[in-house]
């Protein structure tokens, strides 16, 4: 009997940690660039608790991306992330900036920069 009640509690506890977090997926494909950003944030939006992206630019730049990289971040009613890199060409930054189109699509855009050099186009993102 003192089986059923620790189960359910630990079920419990596995719903409530899983509701509290949710993926946000962001990609950009063009003559540009290839871009995606897989991350992982409060159900809230207010913190990353990770991040993994790649970028390649039609340069031949490829870069890699991760939490440490990102140099701001906010969802609230839209999607706002900052990412920057430093590179011996010099600073990359990545600004992917979407709005939402349904419960879990965003639509977007995305603007990179290298020194003078600026790069933008249309970004997708889905969140859930």
């Amino acid at each position: 009997m003192k089986r059923f009640p620790l189960t359910v509690m630990a079920a419990l506890a596995m719903t409530a940690s899983a509701s509290a977090s949710a993926n946000l997926d962001c990609s950009a494909q063009d003559k540009n660039v290839e871009l995606t950003v897989e991350a992982i944030t409060s159900r809230d939006g207010k913190y990353l608790a990770s991040l993994r992206g790649e970028l390649q630019l039609a340069s031949g730049i490829k870069l890699s991306f991760e939490r440490s990289d990102v140099k701001s971040y906010n969802w609230g009613k839209n999607v706002a992330l900052v990412l920057l890199k430093q590179t011996p060409q010099g600073a990359v930054e990545v600004r992917i900036y979407a709005k939402p189109k349904d419960e879990i699509e965003l639509a977007g855009s995305y603007v990179v920069t290298l020194g003078k050099t600026k790069v933008s186009g249309k970004a997708q993102c889905s969140g859930g």
